[in-house]
């Protein structure tokens, strides 16, 4: 099983047009790169009609017929580049597909914030948007696809690429910083953690062809990235660590939990899965989260779609839900405890997120395209990784997080 989401981060060059802005009665005489339409508005990006290596996004105010200059974003190379464009009532998204991969999030006030600025990556689909009433979505691409988040003791969100093994931090603000290092010395990443000491764990697939075997657990710290066991797996996926600082792992390939000292030291199977094969199915321990409330680690399957509770004290298990022969396999992936120990967790089948309770399962918000990971950051927030956050059942729920995480408060 793989995880899939989008999320990119880079520095362009951004020139906003203002009382110097090109006539816009002007005739144009390039055509339209790209249109989008929006409640009241049309946007149109098209070449700079003086030879300038820009892009010229236009607004035409349908009730008024007023036309205006949004905003001009120059780019370099001989080629220009391709231009895909979508509008909400809330802003635009513009994508330039070229020598590099660009995504500039804009609003009609004239405010700009770069998503994106990254090299092409081999073989990679197509770059597609699509605009919803309050976010965007960004399928396919080339600069990643992260799929899992842990939040910081400090409240900064960490998320990494499966495609290109870059790791950024987001921080409570809403500022986004590459993790220096990761994108080198990474190959794809499957799973990550906060250790006590500040540190990231991340769990490396090595590969991003599903087919792939093998994998291992890196320690990133002070810039640097280096391996935190030597211990071999199949398929390793999650990883989370509990009050003492010990680490689990899980291997998919095994269906078992690996547990480790914090220094990565007395690797050994701490626990492995009650589930047996049955026919062509086989069970999977995948994801992971540490209950404090009650000592305990959650270990989600999504072949059996079975969710258990296992105590740190002495391994006894608890099976917390089991889908059974029902309809509509959730395919159970990340989980996250809150504080009071509320259980939630990604159903990846599903494209949901549910609250897991009294044996019972309870979707929150659906709709998503491809929810792999879950994770709490106080006081009150849900950080889901998503391909498209447009669509999401509850309707207090506002993306914050565009291309990559939506923000689900709960409690409104």
């Amino acid at each position: 099983m793989v995880r899939w989401l989008i999320f990119v981060l880079g520095a362009l060059l951004l020139v906003p047009t203002g009382a110097s802005a090109k006539p816009i009665s002007m005739p144009y005489d390039e055509f339209a790169l790209a249109v989008a339409s929006a409640p009241g508005r049309v946007l149109v990006a098209e070449p700079d009609p003086f030879g300038v290596k820009a892009i010229v996004v236009r607004e035409l105010r349908v009730s008024s017929r007023a036309d205006r200059v949004v905003v001009e974003i120059p780019y370099e190379g001989d080629e220009r580049p391709d231009v895909m464009l979508s509008a909400n009532a809330s802003g635009y998204l513009i994508a330039f597909a070229g020598v590099r991969e660009r995504l500039i999030l804009g609003g009609y006030d004239g405010s700009l914030r770069p998503l994106a600025d990254c090299p092409p990556a081999p073989d990679a689909a197509p770059l597609r948007l699509a605009a919803g009433t309050t976010g965007f979505a960004v399928a396919e691409g080339r600069c990643g696809l992260p799929q899992i988040a842990t939040v910081a003791p400090d409240g900064t969100v960490y998320t990494g690429s499966f495609a290109t093994g870059a790791i950024w931090g987001i921080s409570p603000s809403g500022g986004v910083t590459e993790v220096p290092g990761t994108r080198d010395a990474i190959g794809a990443v499957m799973g990550l953690a906060v250790a006590s000491d500040g540190s990231l764990l991340v769990v490396d697939q090595l590969d991003t062809d599903p087919r792939s075997s093998g994998g291992k657990i890196l320690r990133v710290h002070d810039g640097m990235v280096t391996p935190f066991t030597d211990t071999k797996f199949v398929s390793p996926i999650d990883v989370t660590i509990d009050a003492a600082g010990r680490i689990y792992v899980t291997d998919s390939g095994t269906n078992q939990v690996w547990r480790f000292d914090a220094d990565g030291s007395h690797g050994a199977i701490w626990w492995t899965s009650p589930a047996q094969a049955s026919g062509s199915t086989h069970p999977a321990a995948t994801g992971l989260a540490y209950d404090a409330t009650r000592d305990a680690i959650i270990v989600t399957d999504p072949e059996f779609n079975t969710i258990y509770r296992v105590k740190i004290s002495d391994g006894s298990t608890e099976t917390l839900y089991s889908h059974g022969s029902q309809p509509d396999a959730p395919g159970f992936d990340g989980a996250t405890v809150t504080p009071d120990g509320t259980l939630y967790v990604a159903a990846l089948a599903q494209n949901g997120i549910v609250k897991v309770a009294d044996g019972k399962i309870e979707y929150i918000a659906g709709m998503f395209r491809g929810p792999s990971d879950v994770a709490f950051a106080a006081p009150n927030k849900l950080y889901v990784t998503n391909f498209d956050q447009t669509s999401i059942v509850i309707p207090v729920v506002h993306p914050q997080l565009p291309l990559a995480l939506d923000v689900i408060e709960l409690g409104k």
